[in-house]
């Protein structure tokens, strides 16, 4: 099992639904655990939470893509089981949904983030989200990514600008919701942590293969790597791009950014 110097988290959101309906149900009242207080589900620093309509889990770092895949398998295979159990309700694959009024009326489906995130190509506040259908809710797969102990604000710019490249842009390709980022998930996002950075752009679609699991965790190697060695677009051309690529979920434009970086698809 090769080891890598750079560490993986995540805490991607999953959405449930009827067994029976297939309706989408809100998570509110049925996993435990909110942005405060997790849940702990294991001794290796697995956790569950609610978020908003969303369960939550949170995964200890990985230095190799086995333990990534492991470990995000087993909370996602762990809320599904309680789920079934207890709510006759199963985890899907939707990273956004239009829930009923019904399934709306507790005052925390209206509660929504809890810290301000950043864009990495201008340093400043991303603004709130805001949708033009009220009951629309979506799903992220935030990556954890911890390349250096206390890392200075250039550096996380530069690594979260690099994982456009090689995890934003193919994304458009791969992840087939096209309304989360109507709320979230715009290019460039992230947050600072102490280890390196968090990258918000992504949806949950990755959560639901182990192929793409392993192909999160290996890009994120790669694109550390060519942060280390080499000038990440920020303000030019090329950058405009890579945001276009991803704001107007354009596939053609993701193609050639993919053919131009020589970008590994899973």
């Amino acid at each position: 099992m090769e080891k890598s110097i750079v560490l993986v988290g995540s805490d991607p959101e999953v959405f449930i639904r009827d067994l029976n309906t297939k309706e989408p149900r809100s998570i509110i009242g049925r996993l435990g655990g909110d942005k405060w207080n997790t849940m702990p589900i294991s001794s290796e620093g697995h956790g569950v939470l609610e978020d908003n309509c969303s369960a939550e889990f949170n995964i200890p770092p990985s230095d190799n893509a086995e333990d990534f895949v492991k470990h995000t398998r087993f909370c996602m295979d762990w809320i599904n089981q309680k789920m079934i159990k207890e709510h006759n309700s199963e985890v899907f694959n939707a990273a956004s949904v239009i829930f009923s009024d019904e399934e709306l009326e507790d005052p925390a489906a209206w509660v929504f983030g809890c810290e301000p995130d950043y864009n990495a190509y201008t340093g400043k506040q991303n603004p709130k989200p805001h949708a033009d259908e009220p009951n629309l809710r979506s799903a992220g797969g935030h990556v954890h990514i911890g390349f250096k102990k206390n890392p200075t604000k250039q550096a996380a710019q530069k690594v979260i600008r690099a994982a456009d490249i090689f995890l934003g842009v193919p994304s458009v390709l791969l992840d087939d919701d096209t309304r989360r980022r109507e709320l979230y998930g715009k290019p460039g996002a992230f947050r600072y942590k102490s280890y390196g950075a968090e990258y918000r752009t992504l949806s949950n679609f990755w959560v639901f293969d182990d192929n793409l699991i392993k192909w999160v965790f290996n890009q994120v190697q790669t694109l550390v790597a060519y942060a280390h060695n080499k000038a990440v677009p920020a303000n030019d051309e090329c950058a405009a791009r890579i945001q276009e690529a991803i704001n107007t979920n354009n596939r053609r434009l993701a193609s050639d950014i993919i053919r131009d970086f020589n970008i590994v698809m899973p």
